[in-house]
C-alpha cells in the first residue's frame, strides 16, 4: 500500500480550523516566495497548504505598526526586482499591489554638503555626476552602456542552472551561459575579470569621485559582509543588477507599505485554492520510509503531505526541522559552514516633521537615501564587522516612503527607515551591551547628514540581525538566508546537495531566498521551486539524492 494512502487513513488531532487529511503539498512559510511558490503549485492542481509561525503573511517583506500610529517595515522596505512575470501571471495588480512611487533614483550624500544622484534618466544623472567631476560625468554613460552588456549577459542564469553532474554536457551549460555566449571574445574575458574583481577596483578605472565610486558600488556590497575592495564583489553588483532587469519595479515603494504586496501575494494563492494556516510553528518534519511525510506543529499536532516545500533557511529546514540524522556526512558539514550570520540591522523612527538632509533639494527626500562617503569608509566598517566589532562609521540606505505615501504616519509625520550596514550578528560582549551604542551611533550619523532630524524624533525602535532572527525564525538574521558569494552561488547554492530546489531528503524541496537565484523581492526562487515540484509530480519522482 502507498505510504500516502496509508497517512490519508489516519486521523490526526484535530486543529482549531480543522485542517484534515493529506495535502499534495504543504509549504513552510508565508514570505513572498513560499506564497508565490503556492499559488504556482495549486494553479498546477495541487492542494496546498500554507503555514506560517506568525500571524500575517509576508515574512521579512511585511509591516509593523510602530508606537502604535505608524506603519513601517521591520524587513525590506523597497520591492526590488520583483519578476515581471510572476507579478503577471498571479495578477498582483488586481489583488491591491500598486506602487506610490517606482524607479527609485539612488541620492548618495557625504553630510558636508556634496550630494550625487542617478537613476534611469542618463541626462539628470549626467548633470548631477558632473558637479563634482566633469570628466566622471562623461565617463558615467561609457561605463553604464558596458555593464549593461554583461547584465543582460547575467539575466539568462537568473534560469535555474545545470545540476552538478551535468555540468560536463555540452548542452545543459551552454543553455544556461546563453547570455554570455553571445558576448564577443574580448568581452567573455572581460566578464571573468569582472566576475573576479573587486567593485573599488573596476570603479577606480572608471571614476574619480569617491561619492560616486562609493555610491555605485554599495549595490554590490548591500547585505553581505564583503567590503568594496573585496574579491568578488563586482559579480555581486551585476548579479543585483540582473535581478531588477527581469522587473519593471526595479526599486519601488508599494502603496500601504509592504504588507500590500504580502497580502496581494496571499489573495493571488487562495484565489487559486491555496489554504492558508497563520500562528502555526512547525516544530518538525515527520519522517517515514526515509522520506518527508508531513509537519509537526507546536502542541503535537499531525499535518500529512504528499511533499513539503520550506521557504525557511537552508540550515533551519535541514538542520533543526529535519535533523543531521537525515543528512549523510558531507551535506551536514557544508550546512555546519554556510555562512548565514546577517550583517544588517534595521532602524525605524518616528519624526514630527521631515528632516532636510544637507546638499538635498526638495525633489531629493523620496528617493534612495545613502550614507557612504567613500568605499574606504565601507571598507574599514567591513573590517571591525569580521572580527565581530561595530564599525567607528556607518554605512547607511534610507528611505522616507511618508514622503509619497501619507497613509503610513499622522499628519505631517515621517518615517525614516534605515538599513545599518556592516553590524555583527553577535558582537564581542552580546547586544545587551552594545545595542543602545549602536542606536545612539546611528542617530548621530543621521544627524550630522540632516541637523535638524534629532528635534523631530517621537520614537521608533531599532532591531539587531539576532533580534531579526528571532522575530522572523531566519537563521542568524540574514536578508538572503545565505551569503551570495562565488562559493554560495548558482549550482552550489546553498550546498551541491541541495542545488536545483529539491534536497538531500526525498520529498523536501526549498524555496526561499538561499536558493538560486538568491535574495532580493524577486519571486524567482519560489516560481523556479514550484516548477520543479511540478515536474517532480507529473513524473511521480520524490526529488532528493545527491
Amino acid at each position: 500500500m502507498n505510504i500516502f494512502n496509508r497517512l490519508r487513513d489516519r486521523s490526526a488531532p484535530e486543529a482549531p480550523n480543522a485542517f484534515k487529511g493529506a495535502y499534495d503539498v504543504i509549504v513552510i512559510g508565508a514570505g513572498h516566495n513560499g506564497l508565490i511558490c503556492a499559488a504556482y503549485l495549486a494553479d498546477a492542481g495541487l492542494d496546498v497548504l500554507v503555514v506560517d509561525q506568525r500571524d500575517k503573511p509576508g515574512g521579512m517583506a511585511s509591516s509593523e505598526l510602530i508606537d502604535d500610529r505608524y506603519t513601517g517595515a521591520m524587513g525590506a522596505h523597497i520591492v526590488e526586482g520583483l519578476s515581471a512575470k510572476v507579478a503577471r501571471d498571479l495578477k498582483l495588480h488586481k489583488f491591491g499591489l500598486d506602487y506610490v512611487k517606482r524607479q527609485l533614483d539612488t541620492v548618495a550624500i557625504d553630510g558636508e554638503g556634496q550630494a550625487v544622484r542617478f537613476g534611469a534618466d542618463m541626462r539628470k544623472s549626467q548633470d548631477s555626476i558632473s558637479a563634482l567631476s566633469p570628466q566622471d560625468a562623461q565617463a558615467y554613460p561609457v561605463f553604464m552602456d558596458k555593464m549593461q552588456r554583461y547584465t543582460q549577459a547575467l539575466t539568462g542564469m537568473l534560469s535555474p542552472p545545470p545540476l552538478l553532474e551535468n555540468i560536463g554536457r555540452t548542452d545543459a551549460m551552454s543553455t544556461w551561459l546563453k547570455g554570455v555566449r553571445h558576448l564577443d571574445q574580448n568581452e567573455q574575458q572581460e566578464f571573468v575579470r569582472l566576475c573576479l574583481s573587486s567593485v573599488g577596483d573596476i570603479l577606480d578605472e572608471y571614476f574619480e569621485s569617491d561619492l560616486l565610486k562609493a555610491a555605485l558600488a554599495f549595490d554590490g556590497i548591500q547585505g553581505g559582509r564583503l567590503g568594496p575592495r573585496d574579491m568578488g564583489t563586482m559579480a555581486a553588483l551585476l548579479w543585483r543588477w540582473a535581478q531588477r532587469e527581469v522587473s519593471k519595479d526595479r526599486l519601488s515603494i508599494p502603496k500601504g507599505g509592504m504588507d500590500t504586496l504580502a497580502m496581494a501575494l496571499l489573495k493571488a494563492a487562495q484565489d487559486k485554492g491555496v489554504a492558508f494556516r497563520s500562528n502555526a510553528d512547525v516544530k518538525a518534519l515527520m519522517m517515514e520510509e526515509d522520506q518527508v511525510t508531513g509537519i509537526s506543529l507546536d502542541g503535537d499536532e499531525h499535518v500529512y503531505a504528499k511533499r513539503v516545500v520550506s521557504s525557511a533557511d537552508p540550515k533551519r529546514t535541514l538542520m533543526d526541522l529535519t535533523g543531521p540524522r537525515h543528512l549523510d556526512t558531507e551535506s551536514v558539514r557544508r550546512l555546519k559552514h554556510l555562512k548565514t550570520e546577517g550583517t544588517v540591522s534595521r532602524m525605524l523612527l518616528t519624526l514630527n516633521g521631515m528632516p532636510f538632509f544637507t546638499g538635498l533639494s526638495d525633489d531629493d527626500w523620496g528617493e534612495r537615501i545613502l550614507i557612504c562617503p567613500h568605499m574606504d569608509y565601507a571598507q574599514r566598517s567591513s573590517r571591525a564587522m569580521k572580527y565581530n566589532e561595530l564599525p567607528h562609521e556607518l554605512t547607511m540606505e534610507i528611505v522616507i516612503p511618508t514622503v509619497f505615501d501619507p497613509t503610513l504616519a499622522e499628519f505631517n509625520r515621517h518615517i525614516v527607515s534605515a538599513n545599518i550596514q556592516y553590524t555583527p550578528c553577535e558582537p564581542e560582549g552580546g547586544w545587551q551591551q552594545h545595542k543602545e551604542h549602536l542606536a545612539t551611533k546611528a542617530l548621530d550619523t543621521l544627524s550630522y547628514c540632516a541637523p535638524n532630524l534629532r528635534g523631530l524624533v517621537e520614537g521608533g525602535d531599532l532591531w539587531t540581525p539576532s533580534e531579526l532572527a528571532s522575530h522572523f525564525g531566519s537563521t542568524g538574521g540574514h536578508w538572503h538566508h545565505v551569503d551570495h558569494t562565488l562559493d554560495q552561488a548558482a549550482m552550489m547554492r546553498p550546498i551541491p546537495g541541495a542545488a536545483q530546489y529539491h534536497t538531500p531528503v526525498p520529498g523536501l524541496y526549498l524555496c526561499g531566498a538561499g536558493t538560486h537565484p538568491g535574495g532580493g523581492v524577486t519571486g524567482l526562487p519560489g516560481y523556479y521551486a514550484a516548477q520543479r515540484v511540478i515536474f517532480d509530480t507529473k513524473t511521480n519522482e520524490q526529488g532528493g539524492g545527491l
